[in-house]
């Protein structure tokens, strides 16, 4: 409680004294030999007015001293803590001084503005520059401020003053509007490639990850193609998270919503392997065997040995007649499980009555062999009742 108590006290101590000596300091040790400085380069327009340059540091010393009097009077068993206080912000500032600051100079130019000349115009007369080589140096140094990484407007204002010699609060309100307009169209660019993706009904807490790269990218701390994969990341969770809904909805048996649910996540990441395959699957449950198909095609395109999918597959061509296709995927998904087969498939063919995964592979083929020589009238009902296909 001793230290929280001493350090309070000089806390306080160095934020009064620092605002306090910062209003006797600088215009003693800076606005004055600057004023100085600018009437010696015949920059002033008119004479700066002496109460106008001892009103803050003799205001300030005067409140600081009734401050120090009364702490010391009413509180005089911290007076350590506030000489420790007043001695930090004096010296933190009096290290400043001389030292050429942007602030420094912004506040100067504001606050003296009307005295001085207009101090790009005097440079270029200085350097005999014509107003093409002006324009030519504004544009490198620009053009060099732009591209570096958060586009820091304080730097790039330093610079049009040091070699520009452009007046820093002009050159502070230029290098703003610089990166306004290179905010605006950055993010411009940004929407006219990605507006497809950004027109998708995003989850709140993706919206917003996107929202701050957005503005990181108008900000220039990251790239367009550093964007395009945080936002592939983002959609392929938005996908994950659409696929444990769906994935819920199933357990329900309630298909309608899962198909919807499974529909998005898809949306969101057309690779996600896991949703084509449960969409596959309730698709062929369903009926809807083409866009089954569809699904089980793309599956097998990235895994293409992977005999379940390939048997499924098979087993929707079937359905459809197609049976020279069927047959194909079928065998080839036999010859596929017999290294491959997991416990967890073999499982469920055991559950389905079948001694292994082999046999019941083996009744689809059966199946083929015996609906081939059904009549041709059979054959196309069949067609015409499994042929159906979402949205028809």
């Amino acid at each position: 409680m001793k230290y929280i108590i001493f350090l309070s006290f000089f806390a306080i101590s160095f934020i009064v004294s620092v605002f306090a000596l910062s209003n006797i300091l600088l215009p003693i040790f800076y606005t004055l030999p600057r004023i100085r400085q600018e009437k010696k380069k015949n920059n002033l327009i008119k004479k700066v007015p002496i109460l106008m340059l001892i009103w803050a540091p003799a205001s300030w010393t005067i409140i600081l001293g009734f401050a120090l009097y009364y702490s010391l009077k009413y509180i005089p068993n911290h007076k350590i803590e506030i000489y420790i206080g007043i001695a930090v912000s004096f010296f933190s500032l009096l290290s400043q001084i001389g030292k050429k600051k942007t602030d420094m100079e912004i506040d100067f130019s504001r606050t003296y503005k009307e005295y001085l000349k207009d101090t790009d115009q005097t440079f270029r007369e200085k350097d005999q520059l014509s107003i093409d080589e002006y324009k030519e140096r504004l544009t490198r140094i620009t053009t060099e401020s732009v591209s570096k990484v958060g586009f820091p407007i304080k730097d790039f204002a330093a610079r049009l003053n040091a070699e520009l010699g452009m007046d820093i609060q002009a050159a502070i309100e230029y290098a703003t509007q610089i990166s306004k307009d290179l905010y605006e169209s950055k993010i411009r660019i940004l929407k006219n490639n990605f507006s497809n993706t950004l027109s998708l009904n995003f989850s709140e807490k993706h919206r917003e990850i996107i929202n701050r790269e957005i503005d990181s990218v108008g900000k220039n701390k990251i790239s367009l193609d550093e964007f395009a994969e945080t936002l592939m990341t983002v959609k392929q969770l938005e996908s994950e998270d659409w696929l444990t809904k769906a994935q819920k909805h199933l357990r329900n048996q309630e298909k309608e919503d899962a198909l919807q649910c499974l529909d998005t996540s898809i949306q969101f990441h057309p690779g996600n392997l896991d949703a084509l395959d449960d969409r596959g699957n309730l698709l062929q449950e369903l009926g809807f065997h083409k866009d089954a198909i569809k699904d089980f095609t793309k599956i097998i395109e990235v895994n293409p040995n992977d005999f379940s999918i390939i048997y499924l597959r098979g087993c929707s061509l079937l359905s459809l007649c197609e049976f020279n296709r069927a047959s194909d995927d079928i065998n080839k998904a036999i010859q596929l499980s017999r290294d491959n087969a997991a416990e967890k498939q073999i499982q469920i063919a055991k559950e389905k009555g079948f001694d292994s995964l082999e046999s019941m592979y083996q009744q689809s083929l059966y199946w083929i062999d015996k609906m081939k020589g059904s009549p041709e009238g059979i054959l196309q009902e069949l067609r015409r009742r499994n042929s159906k296909e979402r949205g028809n």
